[in-house]
C-alpha cells in the first residue's frame, strides 16, 4: 500500500522545502476517542537533508493513501524524530520534552500556595502554548519563584535525549513519531469558573453577626457571577452557629437585585432546623434550591436569612450567629440587615444613622462585613466539553452532533490537564445510557457525538480483517475506521453460545492501526476494555512527563 505524507509549517501554511529520498510510513493509529492518535514513517537521504527534520517538530502532518486517490487518512503533528547519520551517532529531541509556561505549587508552614505563570513568549509563538504545573515543599514565595524560572530555563524548548554512538551506516534516516492533534488538548490545564461562587475566607476570631438578636430577624449578602459561561445554581450553603435555647428555625431564600436591595424572591430552599445544628461552634449547612437559577457573566443576586417562627418577646441571649468576615473580603457584593427600630438600647450610630431616620428601606449596610456562603451548581456536560475544546491550543472549533442531557457540576480548579478533564465527561455519557464519541478532522475541528446503538446500522468484520460497512461496501483498510459495531463474521464458530456474553458476537471497535508496510488492518482494542485512549495514557500523568523532562535536561 502507498501512503505519502505531506508536511506543513508550524503556522499550517504549505511546506515547501526538501524533498527527500524516499519517505517510508510505518503504520498508524485512531481511536473512537480523538481519531487520529499515533503515526510513524522513515525518510531517508543525504545526511544534511536528514537532519533538517530537528527543525520540523510540531510542523502538522497529513498522510494520504495514493490508492484512494491522494485522500487524507491520518492527521497530526511531528511530535518525535530520531536521526540516524551515517557515523553512527543517534540524536534525538522530542516535543513532549518542552515546557514554555510553569507555575509551581509550593507549601510552607504548612500553607499551600501557587505562584502565577511564567513563561517564554518566543517558545510559545514558534511552538504554542506547552503547560506544566510543578509541585514543591517547604519553600519561601521567593524560592519557588526561583524554581520556576530555573526550570522554565530548562524547559522552555524541545530538550534533546541523550546522544547515543554506534557503528557506521551506509545511509544516514530520520524515525518521525506523529500524534494526533487530541495529543494537544493535554498540553493545557483547565480551570473552569462557573459551577461555584462563593465567600470561605474564615477568620476564627470573627465572632459573626447575630441573627434574631431583638428585631434583627434576616440579614442579605449580594453575589455576582463573574464566569463568562452560564449554570444553574442549584444548592446553597451558610455557615451557622446556634445559641442554646433556640427553638425555630434558619430560612434561606435568593432574591433578584431591585437597584442595590434585595427584590423579589427568585429561589426557595428548605428550612435548617435548629435540632439540626451542632452544639459546638460554626458549622456549614447546606440546602438545594426550590428552582435552579440560572446566571450568567455579571448576574447580581442576592442570599437571605431569617430567623423565623420566633418569639420576639424572648429577651434571653437566645439566637443564631451568621458566620461572616469583618474588615469585608468579598469584592462583588455587599452585606444588608433589616432595619432597626428606633427604640433599641444600643442605638443607630453603630450603623451609621441617627435615631428615628427610617428612610424608605427595608433594609440597612452593615459596613465593612461580608457573611459567608457557598453556591454550587450544574450545567450540561456538553457545554463544558465545548468549554474545554475552546480552550485547547490548535482545536480551531467543535460541533455538537449530540448533546447528552446530562448534568454535572462544572467547576474546575485548574490542577488538571484538559485531556484528562475531556475524558472524564465522556466517560459520564449521555441520557440514553451511551458514550459520548469524538474525532477531530484534518481541519482540527472537533465533532461530538453519541456513540452508535448496537444493532442499528451495524458494521462487520470477518476472519481476514475485512471491514464492511452497514450496505455491504468493503471499507478500505487503510482508511483505518474505528467507532462502530460490527457483527464478527466467521470468528466464533456457530457451536458456541455467546448469548450470555456482553456483546456476543458483536464488537465495537476502539481503536485500530493499519500497518502500511504490510497493508494490514488490525483491531487494537474493543469498546469495554478500557474507557481511556491507551495511545495517549503517558500524556496524562504530568509528574511522569515531567520525570522524563527532568532526565533529558540534567544528561
Amino acid at each position: 500500500m502507498a501512503i505519502g505524507v505531506r508536511f506543513f509549517n508550524r503556522d499550517f501554511s504549505d511546506y515547501i522545502g526538501k524533498h527527500w529520498d524516499a519517505i517510508e510510513v510505518k503504520r498508524y493509529t485512531t481511536g473512537a476517542i480523538g481519531g487520529s492518535l499515533q503515526g510513524g514513517f522513515d525518510v531517508y537521504g543525504s545526511e544534511e537533508d536528514i537532519w533538517k527534520f530537528v527543525e520540523m517538530l510540531r510542523c502538522p502532518v497529513r498522510f494520504y493513501d495514493e490508492e484512494m486517490g491522494g485522500k487524507d487518512v491520518w492527521w497530526g503533528y511531528i511530535d518525535k524524530v530520531d536521526i540516524y547519520s551515517t557515523s553512527g551517532i543517534r540524536y534525538g529531541v522530542d516535543v513532549d520534552t518542552m515546557s514554555n509556561r510553569i507555575a509551581v505549587a509550593y507549601s510552607y508552614n504548612y500553607e499551600r500556595e501557587t505562584t502565577g505563570w511564567g513563561s517564554d513568549m518566543g517558545s510559545r509563538t514558534e511552538y504554542g502554548t506547552k503547560e506544566l504545573l510543578m509541585s514543591a515543599s517547604d519553600q519561601t514565595a521567593e524560592q519557588a519563584l526561583q524554581y520556576r524560572a530555573n526550570r522554565l530555563e530548562a524547559l522552555k524548548y524541545p530538550i534533546r535525549q541523550p546522544i547515543t554512538f554506534g557503528g557506521a551506516r551506509d545511509k544516514a534516516f530520520a524515525r518521525i513519531r506523529c500524534l494526533g492533534w487530541i495529543a494537544t488538548v493535554a498540553w493545557k490545564y483547565y480551570a473552569n469558573d462557573s459551577g461555584k461562587i462563593s465567600f470561605e475566607k474564615i477568620d476564627a476570631s470573627d465572632p459573626g453577626y447575630l441573627l434574631g438578636n431583638g428585631l434583627k430577624d434576616y440579614c442579605a449578602q449580594s453575589f455576582k457571577s463573574t464566569s463568562t459561561l452560564s449554570w444553574n445554581i442549584t444548592t446553597c450553603a451558610l455557615r451557622i452557629r446556634r445559641t442554646y435555647g433556640v427553638y425555630d428555625y434558619v430560612e434561606y431564600r435568593i432574591k433578584e437585585d431591585a437597584g442595590g436591595v434585595p427584590g423579589d424572591v427568585v429561589a426557595t430552599c428548605d428550612v435548617v432546623w435548629n435540632y439540626e445544628m451542632e452544639d459546638d461552634g460554626f458549622h456549614w449547612y447546606e440546602r438545594d434550591l426550590d428552582t435552579p437559577l440560572t446566571v450568567n457573566e455579571n448576574d447580581v443576586y442576592w442570599i437571605e436569612a431569617a430567623r423565623r417562627d420566633w418569639d420576639s418577646n424572648d429577651t434571653e441571649a437566645h439566637w443564631y450567629y451568621m458566620s461572616a468576615e469583618y474588615g469585608g473580603g468579598y469584592p462583588d457584593g455587599k452585606f444588608l440587615i433589616n432595619k432597626l427600630p428606633n427604640a433599641l438600647p444600643w442605638g443607630w450610630e453603630e450603623f451609621g444613622q441617627e435615631e428615628g431616620d427610617e428612610g424608605e428601606e427595608d433594609y440597612v449596610p452593615y459596613p465593612d462585613m461580608a457573611m459567608h456562603f457557598r453556591l454550587v451548581g450544574e450545567s450540561e456536560t456538553t457545554q463544558q466539553i465545548a468549554s474545554i475544546v475552546s480552550a485547547a491550543e490548535f482545536i480551531t472549533d467543535y460541533e455538537i452532533v449530540d448533546t447528552t442531557g446530562v448534568m454535572s457540576y462544572p467547576f474546575r480548579d485548574g490542577e488538571s490537564l484538559a485531556l484528562y478533564e475531556l475524558e472524564e465527561l465522556l466517560r459520564i455519557g449521555t441520557a440514553s445510557n451511551l458514550r459520548l464519541i469524538v474525532d477531530i478532522n484534518k481541519d482540527r475541528v472537533l465533532r461530538i457525538y453519541e456513540e452508535p446503538t448496537v444493532g442499528v446500522k451495524d458494521y462487520s468484520i470477518d476472519n481476514r480483517g475485512v471491514v464492511r460497512d452497514p450496505y455491504n461496501n468493503e471499507i478500505h483498510s487503510a482508511g483505518c475506521p474505528v467507532g462502530y459495531w460490527a457483527q464478527l463474521r466467521g470468528i466464533i464458530p456457530a457451536s458456541v453460545d455467546v448469548t450470555q456474553l456482553a456483546g456476543g458476537a458483536k464488537m465495537f471497535v476502539e481503536q485500530a492501526e493499519y500497518n502500511a508496510t504490510t497493508g494490514v488492518y488490525r483491531v487494537l482494542q474493543a469498546r469495554d476494555s478500557s474507557v481511556v485512549v491507551d495511545a495517549l495514557e503517558e500524556l496524562r500523568d504530568p509528574e511522569a512527563r515531567f520525570s522524563r523532562r527532568e532526565k533529558y535536561s540534567q544528561g
